[in-house]
């Protein structure tokens, strides 16, 4: 079974006022963090898809399993992000599931990936969640590309979801913690004083 790992990182961080994902967490940026993560699960591919030149640049020829894809339509809104990686996989790759992260979860563990990845084996689509909460990231089996590909706005694969909720395997994770996204300044200062504790 083919997975590929696509990291969505073309935000604009405009609640963060910089680049969040130049934020270092532990030593090392959120990009950097979760590029890391999944080369040691040893998916086939990685697609990192930026808006930002810089990151762009740093990771083009990172490692020969991370693709980095610019979005230069990253102002339409997550789907743009989505729709690429998933046009170059239809075109270039065999892939029987996607398996979508988002880049500022730096508490999201290793352990939690591969169990979502193992109950990925239906041909469902897989979200874990906690607390009545769903959270990235999703697997989405290849049957749905056409419907990845005519995502439209800022509100990614959860339409998708929202629409084929009969056709999901929910993975129940017990710490939401690790699914703690970072937005705003406050959140990322809860995030590094929390480590001090």
């Amino acid at each position: 079974m083919s997975i590929l790992a696509i990291i969505l990182a073309a935000g604009f961080s405009k609640r963060m006022g910089e680049n969040k994902l130049l934020l270092e967490y532990k030593g090392k940026t959120f990009i950097q963090t979760i590029i890391e993560k999944l080369l040691e699960i040893n998916f086939n591919k990685i697609i990192l898809v930026v808006s930002n030149l810089e990151i762009y640049k740093k990771y083009e020829k990172y490692n020969k399993k991370v693709l980095v894809i610019f979005n230069e339509k990253a102002e339409n809104g997550i789907s743009e992000s989505i729709k690429k990686a998933v046009t170059y996989a239809k075109n270039n790759l065999e892939v029987d599931k996607y398996m979508f992260f988002v880049a500022d979860q730096p508490l999201l563990k290793k352990e939690t990936i591969l169990k979502i990845i193992e109950e990925s084996s239906s041909n469902k689509i897989t979200v874990p969640k906690s607390n009545n909460t769903m959270y990235n990231p999703v697997v989405f089996p290849n049957k749905y590309t056409s419907e990845l590909l005519n995502l439209e706005g800022d509100r990614g694969g959860k339409q998708i979801i929202l629409n084929y909720l009969d056709d999901i395997t929910f993975v129940d994770i017990e710490n939401d913690n690790e699914f703690q996204d970072v937005d705003i300044i406050e959140e990322y200062l809860k995030l590094i004083n929390e480590r001090k504790l």
